[in-house]
């Protein structure tokens, strides 16, 4: 993934890592935001960051490798593991609350 690809929600290229693992993180702090995390899925969530940042190293890649392609179907299956968000989705605005915004730099 290039730096002058188009992304979606507001994600980019940067020193907190690609594409893939800010949008792991933004997953996860929704789950947080959500209140639906606890401390059994500690290790998923490390887990989903570390493959997230492999992925992303992967797609750097002129070519992707089979690993790669692996990896991406282990993060699916690792997000699938996390508790889901009741109704679907986070409260409008609780997005926007500073407590959000500190986990997602506790994250980075």
């Amino acid at each position: 993934m290039t730096e002058t690809q188009p992304v979606l929600f507001d994600l980019s290229v940067g020193a907190s890592g690609g594409v893939i693992r800010q949008a792991a993180q933004r997953a996860i702090a929704a789950r947080e935001v959500a209140g639906v995390l606890g401390d059994a899925d500690a290790l998923t969530v490390q887990l989903i960051l570390e493959t997230a940042a492999a992925v992303d190293r992967g797609l750097a890649w002129a070519k992707v490798s089979v690993a790669t392609t692996t990896l991406v179907r282990e993060l699916h299956e690792l997000l699938d593991a996390l508790p889901a968000i009741p109704g679907g989705e986070v409260p409008a605005g609780a997005l926007d609350d500073p407590a959000f915004a500190a986990f997602r730099e506790a994250l980075a």
